[in-house]
C-alpha cells in the first residue's frame, strides 16, 4: 500500500506533538497513563487515515476496472459486458 507524503507528514506532526501533550498531561496523572493514552489516540488517528486512503485506492481501482470493461464491451467482447454488469452495477 502506498502512503502519500501528506499522510506521512501528518503522522510526523502528530507524533511530535504527542510528546508535549503526554509530558504536560502526566503532571496531572500519578499513574503516568497519559503517555499511553496520547500514543493510543495518535495511533487511532493515523490508522483511520491509512484506512481511508486504502479505501480511496480500492475505489479508484474499481473505477479503472469498470472503465476497462466498458471499453472492451463496446469493442464487442461479450465477457466484458457480463463482468461490467456483475461488478459495476450501473
Amino acid at each position: 500500500m502506498k502512503v502519500s507524503m501528506t499522510l506521512k507528514a501528518l503522522a510526523i506532526v502528530l507524533a511530535a506533538g504527542s510528546f508535549g501533550f503526554a509530558g504536560s498531561a502526566s503532571a496531572y496523572d500519578d499513574d503516568d497513563n497519559a503517555a499511553g493514552v496520547a500514543v493510543g489516540i495518535i495511533g487511532q488517528v493515523i490508522g483511520s487515515a491509512i484506512e481511508a486512503e486504502a479505501a480511496n485506492e480500492a475505489a479508484a481501482e474499481q473505477d479503472r476496472r469498470c472503465r476497462r470493461f466498458a471499453r472492451r464491451c463496446a469493442d464487442g467482447e461479450g465477457w466484458a459486458c457480463e463482468k461490467q454488469d456483475a461488478e459495476c452495477g450501473d
